[in-house]
């Protein structure tokens, strides 16, 4: 196989894997916009692990964005804790933009790829 075969496999995969990617971002981003704090735990602590999980975030990391402890994190991912409701809100509004800025990168990447292949 030839090297511009090659590249454009490896380019079909990246696209798939991106695309995909971007989907969940993009429904990340609406249901962190649509969000309503409350005194239930149980649907902050799923908005903050699916938050984690898909901006590729260890506790360390998040709590640095959060500009919170790690402990706290853990706590919140566990769903032993959670912030005010006024404290979620921030929160989720700063995992919101996290993720539009992740997102922004994988289209940025996509598109370099694509002028190299193309």
């Amino acid at each position: 196989m030839n090297a511009t075969v090659r590249k454009i496999r490896e380019f079909e995969v990246f696209d798939a894997h991106e695309s995909e990617r971007v989907t969940a971002l993009r429904q990340m981003i609406d249901a962190l916009r649509s969000f309503r704090s409350n005194d239930d735990r149980a649907p902050f602590s799923e908005f903050v692990r699916y938050a984690q999980s898909l901006l590729e975030l260890d506790d360390a990391e998040l709590s640095g964005r959060l500009r919170v402890s790690r402990p706290t994190i853990g706590r919140w991912v566990r769903g032993q804790s959670a912030p005010h409701p006024l404290g979620q809100s921030a929160v989720i509004q700063t995992l919101a933009d996290l993720a539009m800025q992740k997102l922004k990168r994988h289209q940025t990447s996509a598109r370099s790829l694509a002028e190299v292949v193309g």
